[in-house]
């Protein structure tokens, strides 16, 4: 199912948009908007898809969504009311020139690596969160001031987990702090559907093989072949999600051989089968 384009409306008040409800369940659809959106769930559960990925979620929960990428929030069927707190914003903000200052690197580099969502730990979540609640009462100037905190204070830790899978988002090339290894991610992403030859791969980064895949697995915690995988899967994921096309079109379109490798690939990663994986998106 292909997700929604939702228009974010600005706030005249503020450079970002900043609500908090509390709702019997929240309604809004499987979608994608430009902006960012930072969420805090003050209280419900039930299913949280990001992405490709599907996850429970809680009381507390905290999540950065980046530009573009889709998201839903589906309640328990026993949910009872649905609050949440949630701040998004978009190139007025990021485009103000206050990230361009060194101190503000870190920040720039969060959200760079929001392309595939990114779940925070249940003490800095909680902490932002009551926060997020707190700025409610506050001026608009102080409003923006906290929200740069946040912001800063979420960059500050590198112990967030990534929802989506690589190759389902396209802002992926951007999150990486090596250069060298940005060139080899472009590389990769422009021609994971095609093989990708090992040699040519580490020529780019003036790399002899062997010294490559020993780089390539230290900065990247997975080896040439397991990355390519990942990225192939995730990219099968969107489009098992998003298009009516079979599963063994599917197998082709995303680089695979065969289609004998593209299910052991898919549930070794996904941990489930492609049309299981498939059915499990029909959130409508």
């Amino acid at each position: 199912m292909k997700p929604l384009k939702e228009q974010i409306f600005e706030n005249s008040l503020l450079p970002f948009n900043y609500k908090i409800f509390t709702l019997q369940k929240f309604d809004a659809p499987w979608h994608f908007h430009p902006e960012y959106e930072l969420t805090y769930i003050i209280e419900s559960k039930g299913t949280r898809y990001v992405g490709d990925s599907i996850e429970s979620f809680e009381e507390g929960d905290l999540v950065l969504v980046g530009s573009n990428l889709p998201h839903y929030w589906k309640n328990s069927w026993n949910t009872e009311i649905a609050s949440a707190v949630v701040i998004q914003f978009g190139q007025n903000f990021t485009c103000s020139g206050i990230f361009d200052f060194n101190a503000f690197f870190s920040v720039k580099d969060l959200l760079s690596k929001a392309g595939l969502g990114l779940k925070f730990p249940t003490e800095i979540a909680r902490k932002t969160g009551d926060i997020m609640i707190e700025m409610e009462k506050k001026p608009e100037a102080i409003k923006i001031l906290m929200f740069l905190n946040i912001l800063y204070e979420l960059s500050q830790t590198a112990d967030y987990k990534p929802l989506t899978s690589l190759g389902f988002s396209d802002q992926i090339n951007s999150s990486f702090n090596d250069k060298r290894l940005e060139i080899i991610n472009k590389h990769i992403l422009q021609h994971f559907k095609t093989t990708l030859n090992l040699e040519e791969t580490a020529s780019l980064a003036g790399m002899e093989p062997e010294s490559f895949c020993r780089y390539f697995k230290k900065m990247t915690k997975k080896t040439f072949t397991e990355y390519i995988n990942h990225i192939r899967v995730g990219y099968a994921s969107r489009l098992l999600i998003e298009t009516n096309m079979s599963v063994t079109d599917i197998c082709y379109e995303s680089g695979f051989g065969n289609i004998s490798n593209f299910n052991r690939f898919f549930k070794r990663i996904k941990e489930t089968a492609p049309l299981t994986f498939r059915n499990k998106y029909r959130i409508g």
